[in-house]
């Protein structure tokens, strides 16, 4: 088979490390041929793809027509047999081309589709009758998580016959590795030897920074402990002016963009998640993994992978925001059940989850 896998640019984000681990470990355990069709070619993350992958770039400068064609053409040159998009907008722009070129397609959604759309404001209407009309056109729609499919299939009348779910792959033995590395001494010199909790975002709405930073400031104050923000993003100067308004300078620190968030993840006294909503939650896993103490706002698919609660701590508001962080800071990883790790990898290793991946690429590809 030829399996080529679509997303516009490979920067930073979740769907963009599940590219990167999928073709990881396909093209170590498969006799098939991989490609990865993107609209710009210096991603951030392009040079971490193994070199038996090979780069299509369709250099379609943004616009909407000249992307189908140029996508179109690449597909057909090199006689691509599977096509697998990642993220709604890539999905869209997918399924218009399978209705352009017979090509079997697989859709993966890493978002609860209804309120990316919601989020994206007077063209909602658009993506909204374009997912709930087109999608169904696609050979499958792999969610996620289980939320992600059941927002599909309630919000958007997609079939349940086509749509199927695979939780996010993790690429465990790269975060052992990566968790050795030292903290910069930059960074060590501004927490003091303090506590820090740590949240591993990109700064956009969605995360709900601003929330967070309001919510704790007596707690930061009071406990003399920092709010470290790992990840970069469009919301930084936002963020940076409330930090200065709530005098905040010595006890919020903003990293940017870190290749590497294992050691701050490993040396942080919890992770706080403050999200609206999340697809799935990568990093929530990540922390259990590392018998890191969650405290994670209560959307819906937090339940899922923190398993109602037994995994962390959910909260819904600021007071009970505050409850699940004074708790985890007292008490440390001692409410931390020695099986979290190998729960978690269990379900989430990378193997497992190509595997399943996999199955559903070749049954997808035998589909008369």
């Amino acid at each position: 088979m030829k399996i080529a896998f679509y997303i516009p640019i490979l920067n930073v984000g979740g769907a963009e490390k599940v590219i990167l681990n999928l073709l990881k470990q396909l093209t170590c355990n498969s006799n098939d041929s991989y490609f990865l069709i993107t609209d710009k070619k210096n991603s951030v993350w392009i040079g971490e793809l193994d070199t038996k992958v090979t780069v299509l770039n369709v250099d379609s400068k943004n616009h909407f027509f000249s992307r189908l064609y140029n996508m179109r053409k690449v597909i057909k040159e090199n006689k691509i047999d599977l096509l697998v998009s990642h993220l709604t907008h890539s999905n869209i722009h997918c399924v218009l081309i399978k209705l352009l070129y017979p090509i079997k397609l697989i859709l993966v959604e890493h978002n609860i589709t209804s309120i990316y759309i919601n989020d994206i404001g007077r063209f909602g209407f658009v993506f909204k009758f374009f997912v709930r009309n087109l999608f169904r056109r696609s050979n499958l729609i792999i969610s996620v998580s289980k939320t992600t499919q059941k927002d599909l299939i309630s919000n958007f009348n997609i079939p349940s016959t086509i749509c199927k779910v695979i939780y996010n792959p993790i690429d465990f033995e790269v975060i052992k590795i990566k968790c050795q590395d030292k903290l910069p001494d930059s960074f060590l010199e501004k927490i003091k030897q303090r506590k820090f909790i740590v949240t591993i975002a990109r700064l956009e709405i969605q995360k709900n920074h601003i929330f967070l930073i309001e919510s704790v400031k007596d707690l930061l104050i009071s406990e003399d402990i920092v709010l470290v923000f790992v990840g970069g993003g469009s919301l930084r100067r936002q963020i940076d002016s409330k930090i200065k308004e709530l005098d905040l300078q010595d006890h919020v620190i903003l990293t940017g963009y870190e290749n590497n968030p294992y050691p701050y993840l490993l040396n942080a006294s919890l992770l706080v998640h403050p999200a609206r909503f999340e697809g799935f939650g990568l990093v929530l896993v990540e922390a259990l993994y590392l018998s890191i103490p969650v405290v994670s706002m209560d959307f819906e698919v937090a339940y899922e992978v923190l398993e109602n609660g037994q995994l962390g701590s959910i909260v819904h508001d600021k007071e009970s925001l505050l409850i699940g962080l004074d708790y985890h800071l007292k008490h440390g990883a001692d409410n931390i059940k020695n099986n979290y790790t190998e729960h978690v990898y269990d379900q989430y290793n990378l193997e497992v989850i190509t595997n399943q991946y996999y199955a559903f690429f070749k049954s997808t590809y035998e589909q008369i």
